[in-house]
């Protein structure tokens, strides 16, 4: 009789006996890990830095210049090679993970038919970790992270995440659509206006 119960709730509450693969799963969530993870400021606006503006951040400008990231010369601050390599002009900030490591993708459920909307062929509950690839040992640096006001643990930690997963119709790819879900892993920081 055990073995019967879960077809018996399946056929009741419209599940589909279509499991995805684990493949598939990781490929829904493959954009996830394609994110960059970077340290954002206003302060990064404009290369080279000039103005009252870096005048009132300049123990900051100095930091970035003492990982290397940055160099002064007559008043302004502009990117070194280093600092070229790290910055991300779309993030507008320097990037200490290219991207994020995903793992521990597991299915917990499938949503039941009946709480589908119309457009939504099957629908998959599941959970999964999230690493960033931290790169650069700039990063990694105290006094850095003291005058940005950033906590080195908390940026590079690994997150964890339950979200929905979709397909559209049958022979649809699965695509995460979660509206409660959100990833952002840039961090902006404190900074004198």
């Amino acid at each position: 009789m055990r073995k019967v119960f879960p077809l018996v709730v399946c056929a009741l509450s419209g599940c589909s006996n279509e499991r995805p693969t684990s493949e598939e799963l990781l490929a829904a969530l493959n954009e996830l890990g394609q994110k960059k993870a970077c340290l954002t400021s206003e302060l990064f606006s404009e290369w080279p830095a000039k103005g009252d503006f870096v005048t009132r951040n300049k123990v900051i400008m100095e930091r970035l210049a003492d990982v290397g990231l940055v160099q002064q010369a007559n008043g302004t601050f502009d990117l070194t090679a280093k600092g070229k390599d790290f910055f991300d002009h779309k993030q507008n900030g320097f990037c200490y993970a290219s991207g994020h490591t995903i793992s521990n993708v597991n299915l917990i459920k499938e949503v039941p038919t009946e709480q589908l909307p119309t457009a939504v062929y099957q629908a998959w509950q599941i959970s999964f970790e999230i690493t960033p690839m931290v790169g650069g040992e700039w990063i990694d640096n105290p006094e850095l992270l003291r005058v940005l006001g950033v906590d080195f643990p908390q940026i590079t930690q690994s997150q964890n995440f339950n979200v929905r997963l979709i397909k559209r119709n049958e022979n649809a790819e699965i695509e995460l659509l979660d509206p409660r879900f959100s990833f952002r892993p840039n961090h902006s920081f404190k900074m004198g206006w």
